[in-house]
């Protein structure tokens, strides 16, 4: 048995198998163990190890690219900012502990950010509404792009019903349920917030915030290792606080980053742009053709402006950088990196401190038309008047514009911070709205409601506001796709007024117009009673809600005094619209102000502006172009916005204002805005009909004042539709030109029609004797013709400037009014600038352009705008012909900077430029180029007689090396250069009669060399030196046609106005006087048209009596004969026009007035010159271009102007024998107390602190004074008279 046992055991030993069995099991026992220390010993190790080395990919986003205006200043650049980043490094076992983790993360981090004073970033289409409710602040495609993205859905058709259709309440209830993120707190324990730190329950905003992180997160949850910003330039204190803390905040980071800066936003806004978050719509069109998939939904671009325009070349171009991380996101090491490419930098051409000044001009002129139309009263009754231009504005319309134009926020006066005045307005706006709902719901229940038309004007706004903006378009209760227009009762209610809103509503109702399911879901048991019960609440409850509605009952409670003008001053100090001034805030609460004179004042000083009150005009807009090249050198569109609310984090509540503002800051009137030409189009009609040849070079056309050609009749701006007379008579082109004679140009466009019979002036009638349109004229030839010549001013074709612009529009029909600028046509301000450079270079029309070169980051050129033909270059290029070295001719509008030009002028000095070559404007002063100048060519003939002098003042000069110099002008014969040689000739004929004589007379006599000059010059243009003297006869007779002319106008005026603004004068005569509070004017230069005025006032049934002011010629008036007059002493000008003398008292029908003219002028702070004095015509000059406040002794101003030390006696003895008791005081000025209050420029002087010790000193009933433009009443005594008559007898 032992022998068995022992020879099995020895075989199996020696058995193959077994060796295999024992090598298994071996192997088997090592990778147990193996795994054993694996799992069991070093398990938690390995497994900490792994998940420190995760790879993960980030993107390096790059820099864009800067914004340089011409000389190289930066209005659009980036500034280094911190972002607070979140990413979801978690793992979770169940969504309730995803909810729970990334909330208590996001929550805690959100409050860190705004302890430190900063803003959670959320670019969520969700906000609270003024009633407290989640509203949507997107619409159309936007909107649904928004609700895919939520829902998760690629395509916007893969919306469900209810997904479309859910409001935002709706819409937040979903995402905070459990299923979504969990941010309904009720549904975990205590234990559960507290650790993870979440409060018991959130706020509406907190809420709100959390949501739209946990969307924003959850819109990057499919891209693996892609972090989501949270919070963008936050302060260095809370990057502090987070990176010493980030360990507390799994997956938050702090990352640098770039934001977006603009220079001088409010003036560069509309052209700059601004940059922002891409739309879904954006992202689709820049992803699209050629866009390659490069942008996300994360991206920063252009939205407006140019911005938007370069987007592509602003971009760069993003990195990557691969990196290893630990479990809670902390770098371990770097793998790769590819580094990002910065965006490439746009020069333009804009001057940005010209574009500035050009903004303020531009506001301070809209701002002067709105302050002097601005009157007070309540209402202006636009129908007494015949043009718009005679529009005025009441003080209660810029009172209520105030809160129309949401300048002041209606919503504060209900918030717990709003002032007492604040709080009693509002109160009384509840009180008021009250008792409208109660009348509403009257008018729209009861079935004795008054009808529409015997309503007052305040409920007739409230009832259509319910039916047009509340029941049609806000709700659509009231289907306007039911309504059939052509119904009875329809009529009566939009048309008639005749029926009552109950009426009109339970007509609406049996009509099956009106959805009353949006109204009460159940209805099938209500009659119309009770429908119109239920509708009254829901528009009650609508009407409570809205914004426009609130602003429709400030507007009659400001009407009807509920409301007055100096609670609305107030309220500008109380919402910090203007700055607290003590001073200011007392005199109005205590009435030593008016509301009228603050908001006048504060309009004069632009702390209100005319885009804050959005009253017409409130905008307008300039384009400078430099006409030798297109260059835009100046684009402004008034309003401007601030464009660095709108970059970056946007500022919704800043967005929406502009959105809603009236003066609409978005729209650039500048490129988009299209007006018509006017009478600057005729220099095309002008063309035309020359190179058309139906107007000869010195043909006349007789304007007769009204073209009856074509019907209807065309009226020339000089012919009085009142007297039926005022003509041109015969003119030529350049007269017509000058005198922009509309007949003329009329006539023009008719004889480009003509088909026959070219020389037939003559009006064709029908059998009943009515003007026709004659056969030989065809209209659609005459468009054709002013089509084609205004294609060669660029009125074809939109400029080119690379901003939205609206096409240009010429006429299509009505040749002769297309001729002068009328019917159809219509251009941008940058069109007109085109044109205008056009006509200001001689002919060639440049593309215009803001792009002056594109650089890369290390400033290299990439590109440039391409070429074109220039006078300048064409030069060039046949002097570097006939051998002339290139680097010796420059242009001077290649040294566009200072330090360019003063480079390039001292290469001139020596002899380095040879040739320079450039415009008048910038060759003109300033260019001290002389030392070795030897000719200069004037190639063209400028505009006026000193750009002449200004270029022969650049070779003419001290300091310049030669003996000799040459002057050569060129001319062709038989062209435009006679005419605008003529030009120049006329005006310097005016100037050398202005510089040698103290007559005021435009007289326009030959008196010197210059003009004389000028004169042969045109003469060599028209070919024949015969034409001289055709043409000074012409110019003779037109210039006396025109002052027959002038005067007729005048006297038509004068007439009109007299009827308009003095009907009393028809009871009057001549025991009735009419006296003027000082400057009178009639006496100044003793011309005829003075004599026909003075002996027209004399013709008049009243007496005229005039004080004098500070504008009268006193040498003629104190050579006028003087006696006595009602017991003072008088001037005759004429038997029944007296000049009541200084210091005088005089007796009429029983009162007593006493006079004191005079004044001290204000407009002479730059001095009084005196032509006797050397230099004078220098002077005189110098101070005119420098726009200088100054007179000229003799000739506008007289030392008798200020008062004698006779006269104040004079006066004291009168007021002394009278004991200082009088009824009247008549005055030019006023006292120093007064006449301080009207401007601190007024200062206190001789004569105003004279009659101050009148005031102190005298009795009297009131004191009537002039000077100080304006018509109101100081107080209750003291009146102030401009251009008001008022009866005191």
């Amino acid at each position: 048995m032992f022998n068995y046992v022992k020879n099995s055991l020895s075989k199996l030993i020696k058995s193959r198998l077994i060796v295999l069995v024992v090598l298994f099991a071996l192997l088997a026992g090592i990778l147990i163990q193996r795994l054993y220390t694996m799992q069991i010993i070093n398990g938690e190790k390995y497994l900490t190890d792994f998940t420190m080395q995760i790879k993960k990919e980030t993107t390096l986003k790059s820099t864009r690219g800067n914004i340089y205006d011409r000389d190289g200043n930066a209005v659009a650049y980036n500034k280094l900012a911190y972002n607070v980043t979140y990413e979801d490094v978690g793992s979770y076992d169940t969504t309730r502990e995803r909810n729970l983790a990334m909330n208590g993360s996001l929550y805690q981090i959100m409050k860190v950010i705004e302890d430190g004073g900063d803003q959670v970033y959320t670019n969520y289409a969700i906000d609270i509404g003024s009633d407290g409710q989640y509203e949507f602040t997107r619409e159309g495609f936007n909107l649904l792009r928004f609700r895919a993205d939520i829902f998760g859905y690629a395509d916007t058709e893969d919306l469900k019903t209810d997904e479309r259709n859910c409001t935002a309440e709706e819409m937040m209830q979903t995402l905070s349920t459990k299923k979504w993120y969990g941010i309904d707190l009720s549904v975990y324990t205590e234990e559960e917030l507290q650790e993870y730190g979440l409060p018991s329950s959130f706020t509406k905003e907190e809420q709100l915030k959390l949501t739209a992180l946990r969307s924003a997160v959850a819109q990057n949850s499919y891209q693996k290792y892609v972090t989501t910003t949270i919070a963008k330039d936050i302060s260095k204190d809370t990057v502090a606080v987070i990176m010493e803390n980030k360990d507390r905040y799994p997956g938050v980071d702090v990352e640098e980053d770039s934001i977006r800066v603009y220079e001088d936003g409010l003036y560069m806004a509309p052209l700059i742009g601004y940059t922002g978050q891409v739309s879904a719509e954006e992202l689709e069109e820049l992803n699209g053709e050629n866009g390659n998939g490069q942008y996300s939904s994360s991206d920063i671009v252009g939205k407006s402006g140019l911005e938007k325009y370069f987007e592509k070349e602003l971009r760069g171009q993003n990195g990557t950088k691969t990196v290893y991380v630990d479990n809670l996101g902390k770098v371990l090491k770097e793998d790769s990196e590819v580094a990002p490419q910065a965006g490439n930098d746009i020069h333009l051409t804009i001057d940005r401190n010209l574009q500035i000044a050009v903004y303020k001009i531009l506001e301070q002129y809209i701002a002067g038309i709105v302050y002097n139309k601005i009157f007070d009263a309540e209402k202006f009754d636009k129908d007494s008047i015949s043009s718009e231009d005679d529009i005025l504005i009441p003080i209660y319309d810029v009172y209520y514009s105030l809160f129309e134009n949401n300048v002041l926020d209606a919503d504060h006066l209900a918030s717990d911070d709003a002032s007492d005045n604040e709080k009693r307005i509002y109160s009384e706006f509840q009180s008021r709205e009250e008792e409208i709902f109660s009348e509403i719901r009257g008018q729209m229940t009861s079935s004795s409601a008054t009808a529409y038309q015997d309503l007052s004007e305040e409920m007739q706004v409230y009832e259509s506001f319910i039916v047009d903006d509340v029941l049609i378009e806000g709700t659509e209760v009231l289907d306007k796709d039911k309504i059939d227009t052509n119904d009875e009762m329809w009529t009566k209610w939009s048309n008639d007024g005749s029926v009552s809103l109950n009426e009109f509503l339970s007509y609406a109702i049996s009509k099956n117009w009106i959805d009353i399911t949006k109204v009460n879901s159940d209805t099938t048991y209500l009659d119309t009673s009770e429908i119109t019960g239920a509708l009254a609440d829901y528009v009650t409850d609508y009407l409570s809600k809205s914004d426009a509605f609130s602003r429709q009952v400030y507007k009659y409670m400001i009407q009807n005094y509920q409301i007055s003008g100096k609670d609305i001053c107030l309220l500008l100090f109380d919402q910090g619209i203007l700055k607290m001034n003590e001073e200011d805030y007392s005199a109005l609460e205590n009435g030593a102000v008016s509301a009228y004179d603050f908001i006048m004042a504060k309009i004069y000083s632009l702390e209100i502006t005319p885009a804050m009150l959005a009253l017409e005009p409130c905008t307008g807009s300039a384009v400078i172009t430099d006409p030798d090249n297109g260059d835009v050198l100046a684009c402004v569109t008034y309003p401007g916005y601030d464009n660095n609310r709108l970059a970056n984090n946007m500022d919704d509540d800043y967005f929406y204002k502009l959105n809603s503002d009236k003066s609409s800051p978005f729209y650039n009137k500048a490129t988009q805005e299209v007006t018509a030409p006017g009478s600057t189009f005729k220099i095309v009609a002008a063309t035309a009909g020359v190179m058309e040849g139906v107007v000869g070079a010195y043909d006349t056309i007789n304007c007769t004042g009204k073209f009856q050609l074509i019907p209807p009749d065309v009226n020339c701006w000089i012919y009085s539709e009142r007297y039926k007379s005022g003509s041109h008579g015969p003119l030529t082109l350049s007269q017509a030109i000058t005198e922009s004679c509309n007949f003329y140009f009329n006539t023009v466009g008719y004889m480009l029609g003509k088909t026959s019979d070219f020389t037939n002036l003559t009006p064709e009638t029908d059998a009943d004797g009515n003007v026709v349109q004659s056969s030989t004229y065809n209209d659609a030839q005459a468009i054709s013709t002013l089509t084609k010549y205004a294609a060669m001013y660029g009125f074809d074709a939109n400029t080119g400037i690379e901003i939205d612009e609206t096409a240009p529009h010429v006429s299509t029909a009505d040749g002769a009014r297309t001729a002068m600028g009328q019917a159809g046509n219509t251009f941008t301000t940058s069109q007109l600038s085109r044109y205008a450079a056009t006509i200001a270079n001689n002919g060639t029309c440049y593309d215009l352009t803001l792009l002056d070169r594109i650089t890369d980051s290390d400033n290299n050129t990439l590109e440039e705008p391409e070429p074109v033909f220039t006078i300048y270059e064409d030069i060039r290029q046949k002097l570097i012909a006939q051998g002339m070295p290139a680097e010796q001719i420059a242009f001077i509008h290649e040294a566009n900077t200072e330090v360019r030009k003063k480079e390039l002028f001292s290469k001139v000095r020596t002899g380095q430029v040879r040739v320079l070559l450039g415009s008048t404007a910038k060759m003109g002063a300033g260019t001290n180029v002389q030392d070795r100048l030897v000719a200069l060519h004037d190639l063209d003939c400028p505009w006026r007689p000193g750009d002449l002098a200004q270029r022969k003042g650049r070779i003419e000069r001290q300091g310049n090396q030669n003996e000799t110099v040459h002057v050569y002008r060129y001319v062709t014969e038989g062209t435009f250069d006679a005419y605008l040689w003529q030009t120049v000739e006329n005006k310097q004929k005016f100037i050398s009669q202005i510089m040698t004589s103290k007559s005021p007379v435009r007289s326009c006599d030959d008196v010197d060399e210059t003009a004389l000059s000028f004169a042969e010059i045109k003469a060599l243009c028209a070919g024949d030196p015969r034409i001289k003297e055709r043409m000074d006869l012409d110019v003779d007779v037109a210039r006396l046609k025109l002052m027959k002319a002038d005067h007729q106008s005048k006297q038509y005026q004068m007439e009109d106005n007299l009827l308009k603004y003095f009907p009393e004068q028809k009871k009057m005569n001549r025991e009735d006087m009419v006296i003027i509070a000082g400057d009178f004017g009639g006496l100044w230069g003793g011309t005829p048209a003075e004599k026909y005025w003075l002996d027209w006032l004399e013709d008049k049934p009243f007496t005229t009596a005039f004080l004098d002011g500070n504008h009268e010629n006193f040498a003629m008036l104190n050579a006028l004969p003087e006696r006595l007059w009602h017991g003072g002493r008088i001037h005759e000008v004429r038997p029944h026009v007296l000049h009541l003398m200084r210091g005088q008292v005089f007796d009429i029908e029983g009162y007593t007035f006493f006079t004191m003219g005079g004044a001290s002028s204000h407009d002479i702070q730059d001095g009084i010159l005196d032509p006797e004095e050397p230099g004078f015509e220098e002077r005189y000059w110098r101070m005119r271009r420098a726009r200088a406040m100054f007179r000229v002794k003799g000739v506008s101003w007289w030392t008798e102007e200020l008062h004698s030390d006779e006269e104040y006696e004079e006066a004291r003895k009168n007021l002394d024998a009278h004991d200082w008791a009088v009824d009247y005081i008549l005055t030019h000025c006023a006292p120093t107390s007064i006449a301080l209050q009207f401007s601190r420029h007024n200062v206190a002087d001789h004569l105003t602190d004279f009659l101050q010790e009148v005031k102190d000193r005298a009795q009297y009933h009131y004191w009537l004074f002039g000077h100080y433009h304006g018509n109101k009443a100081i107080d209750t005594k003291h009146i102030l008279l401009w251009e008001q008559i008022v009866q005191i007898l």
